[in-house]
């Protein structure tokens, strides 16, 4: 599971632990019922403003949405999370593309890493 699924099926089961409907959600984060449902879905990565909207609505912090995710396995800490989009925060524009390009670069790795261990 990538984090984009993982983040869509726990904000459908806060929205169902609140039991709220798509639309009701929808129109709490002022969002159409579609893109929230490819939220859900884990096919659309909701924008910085959703994820606060997200948060609010189920009255949570931020970093509850992602805290624990469970993604290829392993458990991503929100904590870890939050500390990674700090020092991207903080980062002069003109260096998030190369902050970018390094962090595709280690997905690709662990991608590799982790096909190599499936192959033994």
């Amino acid at each position: 599971m990538n984090i984009k699924t993982a983040l869509g099926n726990r904000v459908r089961r806060l929205r169902e632990q609140k039991n709220m409907k798509q639309y009701q959600l929808a129109e709490e984060i002022d969002r159409s019922i579609d893109g929230l449902s490819l939220i859900e879905r884990g096919e659309n990565w909701p924008s910085a403003e959703t994820v606060d909207r997200l948060a609010h609505a189920f009255n949570i912090p931020v970093t509850d949405l992602f805290d624990n995710l469970k993604i290829d396995g392993y458990r991503y800490s929100g904590m870890h999370m939050a500390r990674a989009r700090g020092v991207l925060a903080r980062l002069p524009e003109n260096k998030l593309l190369l902050a970018s390009n390094l962090l595709e670069t280690l997905e690709r790795f662990c991608d590799e890493e982790k096909d190599s261990k499936s192959d033994t």
